[in-house]
Parts: C-alpha cells; structure tokens; sequence
C-alpha cells in the first residue's frame, strides 16, 4: 500500500498495490476564502449585493444572493467525488445590518420556436427552495457542495462551490470565513481503472498539463498519479 500526503492537505489518500481505491477514502485541502477587505457593497432597488473578487452567485431562485467561489479539484485514477464536507474557519462578522437581494427567477426566452417557454417554467419548485433559505436561521444551509465532475484531458475531477459567508435574514447579520476545510469522499468510478485517460496522446500532453497547472488547486499534489510509472 502506497500513501499519498497532499500539498496543503490535512488527510492522507490510501491505495492498494492492485491500484483499485478503497471505499470512502478521502482527500482533504484547505483554501483560502476572500477576507473583509476583498468586498464590495452595492444597493439595488431589490435590496444590498455583495460582491467578491473572483466569485459568482448562488443560483437558487427566491434565495438570498450569496456569493460563491468554486474550486476544481483533481482527483486520482479511477476515482470520483461521492460526497464532500466543508467546514469554515475564520469567522469574522460584518459591521452593521444588511438585507441582501433575492437571486431573481428564471426568466424564459419565448420566441416563435417556443411559444409556450414561459408555461414550461416552474417558478414554485425554484422559489420554494428560496423560501426555506429565508426561513433558515442562516443561509445557505451548507456552506459548500459539489457542483459538477469531469474531465480535463487525462484528469478526472470535482467542482466544488463554498459560500465564503454566512448570511441571517432576521438579524440581517453577514459573517466572513477566511479559510475553508474540504473533505472530498473518494470512491471508484465504474467502468474505469487507474489507467483512466492514460492514452497514448495522453502521456506527454504539454497543453494539456498547462491547462491542468492552472486549473486545479492540488495539480502539485496529483500529477504524479498521472505518470505512466505511478500505474
């Protein structure tokens, strides 16, 4: 059995000579979030926006719009992302009370070809999921999820999206996190080994480990596992 420490990773990945992954391994990173300094605050006639560098929105309708950044994560051979935990730390509370704007509905694109677009939507399934951030003691209810999966040439990996505050409707308290602990749960991708995406135009794929170095927080950490030899 080989282990692998990761670079600014608190958890430790366990593989078994046969280059299958146990399940529920896990990969845990920290990352910094965006701190006091790094915001901006703006009035609309819907209410206050907060606006990070680097960040987007949530895009739940009827919710609070909060803002999220979203991390990809490189994972080993023949692996996926199950679930994940995200833990904040840092926490420090904004000075004075705020009443943030609803992420806006959905708004359809009718048109010759799609008459009927706007019937097709369905506002009370998005707003009920705004609804119960509203109602929530602080929203967004988790702090972080996994946003989408894939594959960058030979790469496989996990987006993940952490709301970098935390946000109480009644109070109209905003806090800040500066730091966040990711714990990614690890299991074994069906259909696929740890030779997964070692073709041939694979292996020595400049571009593409350009692309990667730049893309994923822990390229350091795993390109290694992408070496023919490491398999």
């Amino acid at each position: 059995m080989r282990s692998i420490t990761l670079l600014l990773v608190l958890g430790v990945l366990a593989f078994p000579l046969a280059g299958s992954v146990v399940l529920g391994d896990e990969m845990v990173l920290t990352v910094d979030l965006p701190g006091q300094a790094d915001y901006e605050l703006t009035e609309t006639p819907q209410g206050q926006r907060i606006r990070f560098q680097d960040c987007g929105y949530r895009t739940a309708p009827g919710s609070p719009m909060l803002p999220t950044r979203t991390f990809l994560i490189a994972l080993p051979p023949g692996t996926r992302a199950g679930s994940v935990e995200v833990g904040l730390t840092g926490a420090q509370e904004m000075p004075g009370t705020f009443r943030l704007a609803p992420t806006p509905e959905p708004v359809a694109l009718a048109g010759r070809d799609r008459p009927n677009a706007a019937a097709n939507l369905h506002p009370s399934r998005a707003t009920t999921s705004g609804q119960a951030d509203l109602m929530a003691e602080t929203c967004p209810r988790e702090p972080g999820w996994i946003s989408g999966s894939g594959r960058l040439r030979k790469y496989g990996y996990a987006a993940v999206t952490i709301c970098p505050c935390a946000y109480d409707p009644g109070s109209g308290s905003i806090v800040l996190y500066s730091a966040a602990e990711i714990r990614l749960i690890l299991e074994p991708e069906p259909g696929t080994g740890p030779e997964a995406g070692m073709a041939p135009s694979h292996v020595r794929d400049r571009i593409g480990e350009e692309r990667a170095r730049e893309a994923f927080i822990n390229y350091a950490a795993v390109e290694h596992l992408y070496r023919p030899e490491q398999l």
